[in-house]
Order: C-alpha cells, then sequence, then structure tokens
C-alpha cells in the first residue's frame, strides 16, 4: 500500500463514518442560520459589517476545497447552503469542486477575472494567492464583527497563521489537525516496552526515554523499526521547535536560521536515529507503504501522523492489533507539533464582498461546524467544539470508541502551523533537495555542512525576491 495523503485520509475517514450524513441531512443539532458564531456569541446583525449585503438576488460561487471527499464536501455545501439562506434568502450559495490544480488554476482565473467568491484551500496557497493580490482583505469585517472572546476560541498559532504584516488577514479557519503518535499495543508488550506517556522525552544525545525504548523495539532480523518519523519539513519543524530552533527567523520571513546549533542538533538527531542507531525506518525501507500497512505488518512499532490518519487504520488495521494514540515525545526544550492550515477566503474580485463575508462568518458557526462533523467527519478549529467532535466520530466509528482521542485536543495546546519564508516554494525546494541528499541518502553524510548550505542559498534566494 502507498504512503496516504493527509487530504486522502480525511476522504476514507469520512467513508468511514458517512452513516452520519443522514443525521446531518435532517434539522441542524444547534441553533439556525444566523444563531450563533464562534465561542457561542451572538452572531453580530447584518447591518455591523462593513457595508450592508444586499437585497437584490445574487449567487455566490463556493470552491468546496477537497479537505474531505469532494462528493462529501459538495453534500455538506448542499446542506450549508440551504441553511444559509434561511437567513439570507436572496444569496444563492453555489458550491463547485475544486480542479485539479487549484493553485495554479484559481490563479490564473482571479487574474483573468472569473474566480469563485469564496474558496477553501490550505497550506503555503492561502498566503502564496494573497501575496499575489488575489484575496480580499479581511482585517476590517473581522474588527468590526468577531469578539476578542470568539477569537479565543481557535488556538493562537491556528488564528494566526491566516494573517502576515504585508497583506493582513487574508483568510478565517477551515478546520483543524494535529500530529500526535501512533502506537501498537501488541508490539510494545511483546518487547515489554511501557506505552507513551507525558514522560516521554527525546534527547539531543540520543539517550531520552524516547531514544531508548524505539532502540528496545528495533529488531534488524525481523526488519522491524522502532518508529517512524516523518521528513517533510512540517514535520522536522517539530523537532527543530522542540530543541529550540527554527526554520524561519521570527523577526524575518526572509532570513532562514536553521544554520544555528539549536535547529542543527535537532535534524542530526532525526538522521542519527535513521542511520546510526537504525530504529527510526529509513525511507527507502518504507517500500512505498503507507504507516498502518507497516505497522499492521509489525514493520514499525510507532509513527507519527494526524487525526486524518485514523480512518487507514481503522481500515487497515480493524480489530487485528491493539493500538492507540498518545501525544508526541517533549524535545529538549519544548514539546512541539504541527497544526494544519486549512481555511477560507475571498476572492479580491467578488462583486459582493459583504455578503461573502456573511457566509464566511457562517462557516465559523455552530450550526455549520456540526454539518462538518456530522458528514465529513472534520475537526473543527474552534475549540469549544473539540468535545463534540470526539464524541459524534467515536459514535461514527465504534473502533475508535477505545482510542485517546483527547490527545488531538492536547496537542493543539504545543502545536505550531508551518514556518512559512516570503519565497516560500523556492526555499521549499531547497529544503527537500537538502532532504533527500541527507535523510534518503544514507549514512557518512555531512548533514551540518549539507544544511548550512541549504541555509545559505535560501537566504540568498530571499534577498534577491525569489529565483
Amino acid at each position: 500500500m502507498k504512503p496516504i495523503s493527509r487530504r486522502d485520509a480525511l476522504r476514507r475517514l469520512a467513508t468511514v463514518g458517512i452513516g452520519l450524513t443522514a443525521a446531518a441531512c435532517g434539522a441542524p443539532t444547534g441553533p439556525t442560520a444566523g444563531g450563533t458564531t464562534p465561542a457561542g456569541a451572538t452572531a453580530a446583525p447584518a447591518g455591523a459589517a462593513t457595508a450592508a449585503p444586499s437585497t437584490a438576488q445574487i449567487t455566490l460561487r463556493w470552491d468546496t476545497s477537497d479537505a474531505t471527499d469532494v462528493p462529501v464536501m459538495l453534500k455538506m455545501a448542499e446542506i450549508g447552503s440551504k441553511m444559509f439562506a434561511e437567513k439570507f434568502p436572496n444569496v444563492l450559495i453555489k458550491g463547485e469542486p475544486p480542479p485539479e490544480d487549484s493553485r495554479q488554476q484559481h490563479l490564473t482565473e482571479m487574474i483573468a477575472g472569473n474566480a469563485p467568491d469564496v474558496i477553501g484551500q490550505c497550506c503555503d496557497t492561502l498566503p502564496f494567492w494573497a501575496e499575489k493580490g488575489q484575496l480580499l482583505k479581511l482585517d476590517d469585517f473581522v474588527q468590526k464583527d468577531v469578539s476578542a472572546a470568539q477569537v479565543k476560541d481557535y488556538s493562537p498559532a491556528h488564528w494566526n497563521a491566516f494573517a502576515n504584516q504585508r497583506v493582513g488577514r487574508y483568510a478565517m479557519p477551515m478546520y483543524m489537525g494535529t500530529i500526535v503518535l501512533y502506537y501498537s499495543k501488541d508490539i510494545f508488550d511483546k518487547a515489554g516496552v511501557g506505552y507513551p506517556d507525558d514522560s516521554w522525552a527525546w534527547t539531543a544525545d540520543g539517550n531520552g526515554n524516547y531514544d531508548v525504548a524505539i532502540k528496545k523495539l528495533t529488531d534488524p532480523a525481523k526488519r522491524q523499526w522502532g518508529g517512524q518519523a516523518g521528513d517533510g519539513m512540517d514535520r522536522i519543524q517539530s523537532k527543530i521547535i522542540g530543541n529550540g530552533g527554527n526554520w524561519v527567523d521570527p523577526t524575518s520571513d526572509l532570513k532562514a536560521v536553521f544554520d544555528q546549533d539549536a535547529a542543527l542538533a535537532a535534524i542530526q538527531w532525526q538522521y542519527d536515529r535513521i542511520w546510526k542507531d537504525q530504529s527510526l525506518i529509513n525511507f527507502a525501507a518504507l517500500e512505498k507503504q503507507n504507516s498502518a500497512a507497516l505497522m499492521n505488518s509489525g514493520r514499525i512499532a510507532m509513527y507519527e501522523s494526524g487525526d486524518w490518519q485514523l480512518s487507514p487504520m481503522v481500515q487497515t488495521l480493524t480489530d487485528k492489533m491493539k493500538w492507540d494514540v498518545a501525544t508526541v515525545p517533549k524535545g529538549p526544550v519544548a514539546r512541539n507539533t504541527l497544526a494544519t492550515t486549512d481555511g477560507w477566503a475571498i476572492w479580491k474580485g467578488t462583486k459582493n464582498p459583504n455578503e461573502a463575508w456573511e457566509f464566511l462568518k457562517f462557516l465559523q458557526s455552530d450550526e455549520w461546524n456540526d454539518v462538518m462533523i456530522t458528514t465529513g467527519l472534520l475537526r473543527p478549529s474552534r475549540l469549544s467544539l473539540f468535545d463534540s467532535w470526539e464524541k459524534k466520530v467515536k459514535a461514527a466509528v465504534p473502533l475508535l470508541a477505545d482510542k485517546n482521542l483527547k490527545a488531538f485536543g492536547q496537542a493543539t495546546e504545543f502545536a505550531t502551523t508551518l514556518q512559512l519564508f516570503q519565497f516560500h516554494a523556492d526555499a521549499q525546494k531547497v529544503i527537500n533537495d537538502t532532504r533527500d541528499a541527507t535523510f534518503r541518502k544514507g549514512p557518512d553524510v555531512d548533514v551540518r555542512a549539507a544544511w548550512i548550505e541549504a541555509a545559505k542559498q535560501i537566504n540568498d534566494i530571499e534577498s534577491k525576491g525569489g529565483k
């Protein structure tokens, strides 16, 4: 089985729990449209926006995103459109599936003047569009319609990820995922290793109790590794921050600082676990199998991933293996993990910005989040709705009833979003190339020198305004 992307996994989870869709198609469990907004506060009246929405009949095109299975997203859109129409009967919300290459195709449409009014996207695409001047600046809307109490219903890292000093606020949250530690109780029991707990930590010298555990769970003769750690920029970041370092200078997104000792030591730690101890599985040994399949076959005892991995675990392991999740081990300086950044944005060229903003407010409401949970099993960005997500996911997927899903909520307390360079795509290529030449190449690589050179290249790129 080939590795499964985050979005593919979420699609599968939606399929696993699709029985909840019927409940969502009936009357909403929360207040009716226009009832409550984030943190349960009363929704601001329409007149509180920058300008009052029109009463003329209008249509808003809505790219529903591929956050989970597209047909499921479109079903959610159908439900949400009807709910929104109860408050704004003159506004027709037309849900549309995302194009294959939405990053570039939507940018082309924006420049040509025919993009959707509201668009869902993630990661570095939203700031990319914003830097191109194609997303509506939301600061004035937020200042007038979103209270401080409502903002506190989001983790600071997640809320702040949709704004920067150059372009202001360009999006509102869609949903959030966090990385935790998946582990096989069966493999741990057989090796006589205690299950992960809050005391687990890794140390730069490789002698932390987490380091000791993955070594004890490794059996070269059986081609069994203690664990798997992702080697993408977002996954390496948690180790770097855990050791007190950063990819990007906190004071300037034009400067790489992973050539400093704290970051280099964290990078070296991961390389050493792969090639020195061989306690973390190397890329070639994955043999294009996903993490759930590797655990099912006894190849790895644990791995780091997000709530989108719940579906592959349920579908692959079914009830054949005992497993659970725990928070990721603490680093030498801090405990850190990744928070994802899917959001909703408004195209700057929309002819109906005030109605589009009212719709974005609706997409933060109790009733819409209930649709997200019950129909798509997506986890809301709003912290106050975590318990509802946990309860309903466990009800929809019985094999998750005994799992420690609270670990995903706990992770929110120390999660950070991916650090982005100003010219991120160019920087990302350098980082991926360096990753391939170190983590994926094999032993006897001068890791420190390679990553110092990578930082130098990125600083040169950023100083020149990108390649």
